[in-house]
Formats: C-alpha cells, structure tokens, sequence
C-alpha cells in the first residue's frame, strides 16, 4: 500500500483550519497542523506538532517525509520570517501560497502607498525613520500576524526601531474592518464578506488581533474605493486563494494592509464552503471556483487572553469554546487560552450572543481571561 501525501498548516493558535477539509481530502491525505502554540486536542483527525522554534519546521517536515505532492498552506506569516525555512518548504512540498518575493513586495508598504496613490485610495501617514512626533503614532513591524509588534509610540519602545523592519505610522482612531475574497489563476474573484475587526492589548501588542463579527454595515460609498484595492493587488501580484484587506474607517477610508493567505477572519466563512475552506483554497490553485453558499446568518469569534499566569483546573466542554484550554494547561500573562464562537439572526442579536458566551467563558475560567 502506498504512503498517504500530506497537508500541511503552518499556523500560530488554532487547529479550525486543518479540520475544515473534506470526507474525501481526509482519506486521500495525512493532515499535520504545524503551530507554535501547543495544540492537546484529543483527535484523530489530524497530527499536532509543535514548534518551539522556528527552525523546527525542518526536522518535523523531514520526519514527515514530505515530496512534492505534499501541500502546503500557511494560515500564518512566520514561513516568510526566514529564506532558509521558506526554501526548504517551496523545495520540499507544493506552497499553496504567493512566492516568496510577492509577499515581500506586498509586506514594503513605501511602494505600495505610492502605487495606491494612482487608485485614489488613502493611508495613514507613515514614516520610515525616526522624527519628532506632533501626533499619536504606533511603531510597527513590517512583517507580523495578528497585530504583534504594534505599540503606541513612546520613550520606551522608540529604540527598537530597525530600518527595514520597523515603521511608524499615525494612529488613526476609527473603526476596523477588513473584506475577505478568494482569487483564482486568471485574476477572478469573488468577495466573500466584510468584517468588523477586534484588537486588544497585550504584553506582545497593543493591538493584538482578538476577533470578528461578519456580515457588518457600513457605507455604501466606501464599496467603490474597496473594489478599487482588491483590483489593485489582484492585477499587480501573483495571489490565488483567500486573501483579505484591512482597512480603517473615520474621516474616509484608509488602507492599512493585505493578508495574501488564509487568515483568522476567513474562519466565519466556513459555512460558506461546506466546512472545506481548504478544500476551496486547493481548488483556487487549479482555477476552480468552489461552490459559494451565501448565508444571511451573522456570526464572530473573539480570542480571550490570560489576565494573568495560571493553570486551567477543570475539563472544558463547552461546544462554543474552541482552540486549545485544557485542563492542566498553564498559560502566561496574555497569552491565547481559547476562543469563543458565536452567531445569529441579525447584528445586534449577535452582540448580545457574544456578550452571552463570553459571561459563560469568564465563569468557566474563573475571571481569568478577558
């Protein structure tokens, strides 16, 4: 009997995406979730390896014994951290993910803001060395997930400014979104939602990305300049599959970034698919547009973080709570202990749902969380 091929996530906090696969995918493939957050899930969907550091992506994938016909698809950003690590990973398996010199051009925000400037779609203003600052700016890295390593400006971090890595940019105090679509070979796409965003301080960020509500409203007259973006990078830049766009909303609409892979947002969209979001990402890679289900169902998720270092004492069954927080668990100051899904008729139906299992969550937890 021939060995199984694999698909591989490289993820950082959630298992969601290695289990949105197919019947059909699942006896065809070995499915192996690759993330830095250990995974104690009792399952024999798929493997769990955890990574420690970055570099231990090599020897797990060897022990794999991954080819060519293994696929690989990053839900998170830290494949790109190191040449080395994205090499052996494009040499190794098949990436199901934009090339290594797309996703930097797409990560050098300076030419990226020139180009935008011809689509009339704005930004906040943003500096790439040091100044005198008259105004709320944040310093942030020009390659991250989640919102990590994005601060307030202040004497304490200034120094950790590095040419090339790091930039400042103004605070604008609006409203977050983001637009989920998927993109095909020849250059289609198709707009899946758009998405209210969540973010909240932690030891690692002052804007940690904590969730999303899909299915959110806000002004038609900004439709046009958002269509306007996604049409910028679609024509401009080799990326297939799920993508999504940050943007804030105050004053107008400013651009803020590209999520060129699957990102956390992607997982209110499931629905869509079947529960097969992978499924629908391969298919993209061979120009196939799998079969959209729209639904009208509001729904969100929401990360919850330690308060403070302590150790989960008590089994946790809760079909609402998901990604990781098992009895015995310890877990550090701000760290990810789970999250917390909900959904509804209508939007403020869901606020309060959220509200709902998020008291449940507090309970479970003991105040623990927030």
């Amino acid at each position: 009997m021939s060995q199984k091929n694999s698909i591989l996530t490289y993820s950082y906090g959630t298992s969601e995406y290695i289990k949105s696969v197919s019947k059909e995918k699942k006896e065809e493939y070995n499915l192996h979730l690759i993330d830095f957050i250990e995974n104690n899930e009792a399952t024999d969907i798929f493997n769990s390896h955890n990574l420690h550091h970055l570099s231990d992506i090599l020897e797990i994938l060897k022990k794999i014994k991954v080819n060519k016909n293994s696929l690989s698809i990053p839900t998170s950003e830290y494949i790109y951290y190191d040449k080395n690590i994205y090499d052996f990973i494009a040499q190794n398996t098949t990436l199901l993910a934009c090339d290594y010199n797309t996703f930097n051009q797409l990560k050098d925000i300076k030419s990226i803001h020139k180009e935008l400037e011809d689509y009339d779609i704005s930004f906040p203003i943003t500096l790439y060395k040091k100044s005198i600052f008259n105004k709320q700016y944040l310093i942030k890295k020009k390659i991250s997930s989640g919102g990590l390593d994005t601060f307030f400006v202040s004497n304490s971090n200034e120094n950790k400014f590095i040419k090339d890595k790091y930039y400042f940019q103004e605070y604008i105090d609006g409203t977050n979104y983001s637009v989920s679509f998927i993109a095909l070979k020849d250059k289609t796409y198709s707009i899946l939602g758009f998405n209210k965003i969540f973010s909240k301080k932690t030891p690692y960020s002052d804007f940690s990305f904590s969730g999303c509500l899909r299915q959110v409203k806000f002004d038609d007259k900004y439709l046009d300049k958002i269509i306007n973006c996604i049409d910028y990078f679609i024509s401009n830049f080799n990326i297939i599959g799920f993508c999504s766009i940050d943007f804030i909303i105050k004053d107008k609409l400013y651009f803020l970034e590209i999520n060129p892979r699957l990102s956390q947002s992607h997982l209110i969209y499931k629905s869509f698919f079947n529960n097969q979001l992978i499924d629908a990402h391969i298919k993209s890679y061979n120009n196939e547009l799998m079969n959209i289900n729209y639904d009208l169902i509001y729904r969100g998720f929401e990360h919850l973080f330690a308060k403070k270092s302590f150790k989960v004492n008590n089994d946790i069954k809760e079909k609402f709570i998901l990604n990781g927080a098992k009895n015995g668990d310890f877990f550090n100051k701000g760290d990810p202990v789970c999250t917390i899904f909900y959904f509804s008729d209508n939007e403020n139906e869901l606020i309060k749902e959220r509200d709902n299992v998020y008291n449940k969550a507090q309970n479970i937890f003991y105040n623990e969380v927030y």
